[in-house]
């Protein structure tokens, strides 16, 4: 019995860790400004595992006309959002980019002023901006060993 367990032990640590390496490969390592994006023939954003996350031309356009001209320039993208359960409370906390501005872009985007700090966002909060900026806005989860 022991050594069945042990084997489904090492089972679970393995496709935990296997996991765990895809989440990391899939998070960007840049987080470039939106004027630079917006400017860009083929705006995309390089990854941990080496690839390229690719952001539609039509989400980019529609973000430079929601926001005003003086948050433009202070906009880094892509955002990258860590999912996690708190009890029965879906969290998204605002990991990326790494910057005081994000919070307050956001903030504007989904309450309307740039005084509102969202860091942590709801369910509602992350549908929102799916439908507006699906390819702006990353989703991960946080998987610990």
């Amino acid at each position: 019995m022991g050594e069945q367990l042990g084997r489904i032990h090492r089972i679970l640590v393995t496709r935990v860790y296997r996991d765990k390496t895809l989440l990391d490969e899939l998070r960007p390592v840049e987080f470039p400004a939106l004027e630079r994006l917006y400017r860009e023939e083929r705006p995309c954003v390089r990854l941990a595992g080496g690839g390229c996350h690719a952001l539609r031309r039509e989400d980019l356009e529609r973000l430079w006309e929601a926001l005003p001209w003086y948050l433009r320039g202070f906009t880094r993208l892509p955002w990258l959002l860590v999912y996690r359960r708190v009890g029965s409370v879906q969290v998204y906390e605002l990991a990326g980019p790494p910057d005081a501005w994000a919070p307050r872009v956001l903030g504007f985007l989904l309450r309307g002023s740039v005084g509102y700090r969202v860091e942590k966002l709801n369910y509602s909060d992350v549908r929102v901006l799916l439908e507006r900026y699906p390819s702006l806005v990353i989703v991960s989860m946080r998987v610990s060993l």
